[in-house]
């Protein structure tokens, strides 16, 4: 079992894009708690324990936005964070002056908003305010002097270890960040590849089987057309005669003598047009047959 509580990594009410931002945020807030700390235990050192009791409000502040953000208030919390630690190394720097590197902090503070901010309108002001304090810092250490420096370098290489350590992270996650989202457009790519593929080989398929339907129906067409000539031909022409035949019957005055000499021909005449209409049959079946595979 994990030791880190699931709180901390994810928000069952956010998107898997959101709870990386969620994740990464919480663990950066855990990390600047652990920051805050390792400067309380460097301020115990120095004779005037006033600068400690300044910095402990943003500690108990940072728990409370930590607390905020695991319960979901991402927004407020984030903000809230923001302006904490942007106050906080303001007020380190006009203290302990330029010596104790204080505000190299600014630019990790600066770019930090877009990792926790998806949209402009979020981390482009803040971008700007701490542009903006970086810039009245500067002009506050020409006009006036440290209250309280701290001895020694190990402040200053550790603002400067701590503002490295960020901007590596920043640049990190967004290398990440692009690496997954091209990985997710050639997945796609190769998607789409393959589904144009499959869209190809079915139109190839549609085009054979309009090409062999096409030469049913023409086929078919000329059956059709071949019966319509027996038809109108073929079959009309024994009929009309077996028509013919039995009209002068029926006129003949001696209708025996008459049936006698024409029953050949009405059996020849019949017998051919029973083999026309076998004929016909046959070819009907052949094209109801074939309109049925269409």
């Amino acid at each position: 079992m994990s030791l880190i509580p699931k709180v901390f990594l994810q928000n069952d009410g956010l998107t898997l894009s959101q709870n990386v931002v969620y994740r990464n945020f919480n663990i950066l807030l855990a990390v600047a708690l652990i920051d805050v700390t390792f400067i309380i235990f460097q301020l115990l050192k120095l004779e005037q324990t006033w600068p400690m009791w300044i910095i402990l409000p943003e500690y108990v502040l940072l728990i409370s936005f930590l607390i905020l953000h695991l319960r979901g208030y991402l927004l407020i919390a984030r903000y809230g964070t923001f302006f904490v630690i942007l106050t906080a190394q303001s007020m380190a720097c006009i203290i302990h002056g330029k010596a104790n590197g204080f505000d190299y902090v600014f630019y990790a503070i600066a770019v930090l908003p877009s990792l926790f901010f998806e949209k402009p309108r979020h981390y482009l002001p803040l971008f700007a305010v701490s542009v903006a304090t970086l810039l009245g810092i500067h002009y506050v250490y020409t006009v006036t002097q440290p209250l309280l420096a701290i001895p020694g370098d190990f402040i200053f290489y550790w603002n400067l270890f701590s503002t490295a350590a960020v901007i590596l992270l920043v640049m990190y996650t967004f290398k990440s960040g692009y690496a997954r989202a091209q990985k997710r457009l050639m997945d796609q790519r190769d998607v789409i590849a393959h589904q144009k593929e499959e869209i190809e080989g079915i139109n190839n398929n549609l085009e054979q089987i309009i090409i062999n339907r096409t030469e049913k129906i023409k086929d078919q067409e000329s059956r059709i057309s071949h019966f319509a000539f027996i038809n109108a031909h073929k079959v009309r022409s024994p009929l009309a005669r077996i028509m013919g035949l039995l009209h002068i019957i029926d006129l003949d005055k001696n209708k025996d003598h008459a049936f006698q000499e024409c029953l050949p021909k009405l059996r020849s005449n019949a017998e051919e047009l029973n083999v026309m209409l076998r004929e016909v049959s046959h070819m009907l079946n052949e094209i109801k047959n074939e309109g049925n595979d269409l």
